[in-house]
């Protein structure tokens, strides 16, 4: 495994990337400081699904730093779902803030809709972003709520594809700007505190990721806790592309990314990223 040329101690102001630093330096998506890790898919689908070369349709995901200095993102619109683990302290709650403050800068509400499904309480500074669907969920009856709202939007999202169009992004293509379909996101900060033994909790999970590119919703599931009970195999197989931020043990890593290594990492950001579990990246994440 590659070692990153990133100081890793905090107090280090050149080991800190910021959101903004970011932004700046890679404004341009196809700038050459930047690697998009689905820019194949982009070319090679172009055809296919023509909005995956939208600005306005892409939902671009930032990562962190190579060790060569360029940056890496990801296009959440094509790999659809996304799963990032970590233990405490190793970088994966500065993701989650990061990941919603570049969504919600750089989308407007009309392009983009999140539900925030917070159990564990970590990102009440988002509670006023108008991007918001429905209030940020974190006791257990708002997060039932939330899931009973997400079944029905799924039902909804379902009914336009069916009346005609296959694909909700053709029914935006073909309608009035009153009646296009915003992007969904569900993000879920600790999935590790949802029931996933409910057979229902597990029934709309799966059945809103397998349908993501018809209904243009995509999910992002953070947890800190990786055993089956608590990340089964379902999510796993219906999550192309995987962040391990460091784990405690070789056989997390192997089950969650398919590759040991996960347990060598240095906390703070230090990442690895894979999607479809065919290459993998190591980069350091962002730090405020």
């Amino acid at each position: 495994m590659p070692k990153v040329d990133v100081n890793k101690k905090r107090n280090d102001p050149d080991a800190q990337i910021d959101l903004q630093t970011f932004w700046r330096e890679v404004s341009d998506i196809k700038a050459e400081k930047v690697v998009n890790f689905t820019g194949d898919w982009d070319e090679n689908y172009g055809k296919m699904y023509p909005r995956f070369q939208d600005k306005e349709n892409d939902t671009i995901i930032p990562l962190g730093r190579l060790e060569d200095g360029r940056y890496g993102v990801f296009n959440l619109s094509i790999d659809l779902n996304l799963l990032a683990v970590g233990s405490a302290l190793s970088g994966l709650g500065v993701f989650r803030r990061a990941t919603l403050a570049h969504l919600t800068q750089s989308r407007t509400p009309e392009q983009l809709q999140i539900v925030v499904i917070d159990p564990i309480r970590a990102l009440a500074d988002f509670d006023d972003v108008p991007h918001l669907a429905i209030p940020r969920a974190v006791s257990k009856e708002h997060i039932e709520n939330s899931l009973r709202w997400i079944r029905k939007e799924y039902e909804r999202r379902m009914k336009v594809c069916d009346d005609g169009y296959n694909l909700v992004y053709i029914h935006n293509e073909k309608s009035a700007k009153k009646e296009k379909q915003p992007k969904l996101l569900i993000l879920i900060s600790e999935l590790g505190e949802l029931d996933l033994g409910n057979s229902e909790i597990n029934k709309i999970l799966t059945m809103v990721m397998q349908m993501s590119r018809a209904i243009e919703v995509n999910t992002i599931l953070c947890t800190q806790q990786f055993s089956e009970t608590r990340l089964p195999n379902e999510i796993l197989s219906n999550t192309p592309a995987k962040i391990a931020f460091r784990l405690p043990y070789k056989e997390d890593s192997k089950r969650i990314i398919g590759k040991a290594g996960a347990e060598e990492l240095l906390g703070q950001g230090d990442m690895l990223f894979t999607y479809r579990g065919d290459d993998w990246w190591r980069m350091q994440g962002f730090h405020y």
